[in-house]
């Protein structure tokens, strides 16, 4: 698995994880991670989109990089 591999892959699987978190979560616990974004509208001026608050890009930068440093491993213990 190439690194660019790795990274999508673990993107993915982040994605799927920290939203799976989320989704757990209450509405005002939710806020703490993900906020509505004001600029992502649809054309109707419907507020259509989230982003992640400093705490949200933190948790899932996290999950992210334990993913692709377990990628990683396991990568390396296919080659060797």
């Amino acid at each position: 698995m190439t690194e660019n591999e790795i990274k999508e892959k673990s993107f993915m699987i982040a994605d799927t994880i920290y939203f799976t978190f989320i989704d757990e979560l209450s509405p005002y616990e939710q806020e703490k991670f993900v906020i509505s974004d004001k600029d992502n509208t649809d054309n109707k001026g419907n507020i259509v989109g989230t982003k992640n608050t400093d705490l949200g890009i933190e948790v899932f930068d996290s999950i992210n990089n334990t993913i692709i440093e377990l990628l990683e491993q396991q990568a390396s213990e296919q080659k060797g």
